[in-house]
């Protein structure tokens, strides 16, 4: 009897300490995740104001003004703007675009066959590398 009331005893003295501990340890990570939460809310607030920022800054008339003072650019005069035909080739430009895209579909071709050829003869070799295993 008295052996059963010792070891109920330590055992409801265990129970009661780790609770204890669990109780400051469940309150110590409550504090730690208020913490975080608000750390959350200040960078949300800080994200805030810079895509504010952001956006006053990118406001066109701005952008504009800074683009005129800084960089001496000047708009497109419609004399600018030529049809492509207009530009001088000197004889660089010798092929049809008809002729351009054979090449370009034969090229793509012959890629295309050295591809399969090269996976053909892979999975040859691997097939018979497996054959050849025990």
């Amino acid at each position: 009897m008295k052996l059963a009331t010792l070891l109920w005893t330590v055992l409801t003295v265990s129970v009661a300490i780790s609770l204890f501990l669990l109780k400051y340890e469940v309150q110590s990570l409550e504090d730690e995740i208020s913490e975080k939460m608000s750390l959350i809310q200040a960078h949300r607030d800080a994200i805030q104001v810079l895509e504010a920022e952001w956006v006053y800054l990118n406001r066109p008339s701005r952008l504009a003004a800074l683009a005129r003072k800084h960089l001496s650019i000047n708009p497109l005069d419609h004399k600018q703007i030529i049809d492509i035909n207009d530009l001088p080739w000197n004889g660089r430009l010798t092929i049809s675009n008809q002729e351009a895209a054979s090449k370009l579909l034969d090229t793509q071709t012959q890629i295309f066959a050295a591809i399969k050829s090269q996976t053909e003869k892979s999975v040859v070799s691997q097939t018979s590398k497996s054959e050849n295993e025990p």
